[in-house]
């Protein structure tokens, strides 16, 4: 809107409210945060396992190196390294899920803490 020279000194205008409903609110705020916590229990197996793989090569190799098999050592060194990678991508997406449940927690209980 320009104003010009015809437009009076004062302009009055009325908002009309938007329809927002606490309740669907509230509802869509929950629904958001057991969504993100039910994805982050179930990414938090994924950096365990991985962890575990990573020790289990790591002590296969000792395993082998003792046994004087340097190709086998190597060989379980380097997928051990993999599942390191692995490890360590998990366990940040895990964090980084952990984060986003959190956040939507907030935002749940903000939404469930006003009256309806």
């Amino acid at each position: 809107m320009y104003a010009d020279t015809e437009v009076p000194g004062e302009v009055s205008v009325s908002l009309t409210p938007d329809s927002f409903d606490p309740l669907e609110n509230q509802s869509r705020k929950k629904d958001q945060f057991y969504t993100s916590f039910g994805i982050f229990v179930l990414s938090v197996p994924l950096p365990l396992f991985f962890w575990g793989y990573t020790q289990d090569h790591l002590v296969g190799a000792q395993a082998a190196y003792d046994a004087g098999n340097i190709d086998e050592t190597n060989r379980l060194v380097e997928t051990g390294k993999g599942f390191y990678y692995a490890y360590v991508g998990t366990l940040a997406l895990s964090a980084s899920l952990f984060v986003n449940m959190i956040v939507h927690l907030i935002r749940y209980v903000g939404a469930a803490d006003r009256k309806a």
